[in-house]
């Protein structure tokens, strides 16, 4: 309750975290990326940013992640489930019951109940392996696999973001991981190539 201020009403203030705002997902204006003066300085901070951020005892993927913190917060709260409506017709905006509905839901799908308990039987593993021979077409040789648990290199990652994609939709256009290939590739390359 807020102070008495011009009227004989005191005002109200209440806080929902059930109160989603409508918000327009943020995106970079490019043509701040247009001027020299501007992109120098762009650089500049990030450079500083990762310089200063950046120590042994802390993992490269910290730094990609305090950078994106907030596209992150934002995409949490867009996708964040308010309500549920259970089988009985029933509705609720409980989140520890939401979170309950989510859980039995999968436990069911999945019968995990059942899986915890013959999980180790010789009936329930070929079952299991019957389904990944049906439906996974092939295994890796010893070298593909070999192959694959090589770290990234910075040309291989270069050619994988190619010149009409993002990495992700987080806001910022093509033009910015362009422009600014060559501070941010060797810190995104840092942290793929992180095993913590």
């Amino acid at each position: 309750i807020g102070t008495l201020c011009h009227s004989n009403h005191h005002p109200v203030q209440i806080k929902s975290p059930f109160y989603k705002p409508k918000e327009r997902q943020w995106k970079l204006n490019e043509n701040m990326l247009i001027g020299a003066e501007d992109v120098e300085s762009t650089k500049q901070e990030l450079s500083r940013y990762f310089e200063s951020n950046s120590n042994n005892d802390t993992p490269p993927t910290d730094n990609l992640v305090q950078e994106r913190s907030k596209v992150l917060q934002q995409k949490r709260r867009q996708h964040h489930v308010h309500k549920i409506q259970f089988h009985t017709q029933e509705v609720t905006r409980n989140p520890d019951k939401v979170h309950k509905a989510f859980q039995n839901y999968y436990a069911d799908l999945y019968n995990l109940a059942q899986s915890k308990q013959d999980g180790n039987s010789p009936i329930h593993r070929s079952r299991i392996e019957k389904y990944l021979d049906q439906n996974v077409p092939s295994k890796l040789s010893p070298q593909q696999a070999e192959e694959l648990e090589q770290p990234l290199t910075l040309e291989e990652l270069a050619s994988a973001l190619k010149l009409s994609k993002t990495p992700a939709p987080d806001g910022l256009p093509l033009t910015y991981l362009g422009t600014f290939r060559e501070i941010l590739l060797p810190e995104l390359l840092d942290g793929l190539n992180y095993q913590g």
